[in-house]
């Protein structure tokens, strides 16, 4: 299972290539009716509409946990929502957030520590990155780090 959220048609790219990689169920979630509109229509072309669930709203709306959430966002939107993100992982769920801005990681960082999620990578590219981290499974520090690089 994996929710996704994003801004415009960012959702519909992740939550489609999500879907078409093997997910089970994809929840796609954005503020924006349009960009919900947007991700049905391009789920049906994609041949996944069966199991792409798209809908107006935001992470704090999903329903269960996720083993895998992906999402593109800035710093201040990961401020809001990191307790959201971090509740709605599963024991071990790993959460893959791209669109981050390299000058945004330090702050996203002790961000995802203080709600109990794990630095696993970085990968950056010009200014931007993508950052994974990972909740803890039980029995396992939260700070118990897979790796990390740069």
């Amino acid at each position: 299972e994996c929710p996704v959220r994003g801004s415009n048609s960012a959702i519909g790219i992740l939550g489609i290539a999500a879907a078409l990689l093997g997910a089970g169920r994809v929840l796609a979630v954005d503020i924006e009716p349009a960009a919900v509109d947007h991700t049905r229509d391009n789920a049906a072309r994609n041949g996944v509409a069966d199991r792409l669930d798209a809908r107006t709203g935001s992470i704090e709306a999903a329903d269960g946990q996720f083993d895998l959430i992906v999402g593109n966002l800035l710093l201040p939107i990961f401020k809001r929502l990191t307790g959201q993100i971090a509740g709605a992982l599963a024991e071990g769920g790993i959460a893959i957030l791209s669109g981050v801005l390299e000058v945004q990681t330090a702050p996203m960082l002790a961000l995802a520590a203080e709600a109990g999620l794990s630095h696993v990578e970085t990968t950056a590219q010009r200014a931007w990155c993508a950052m994974v981290f990972r909740r803890a499974a039980e029995g396992r520090p939260a700070g118990d780090s897979l790796g990390a690089s740069r």
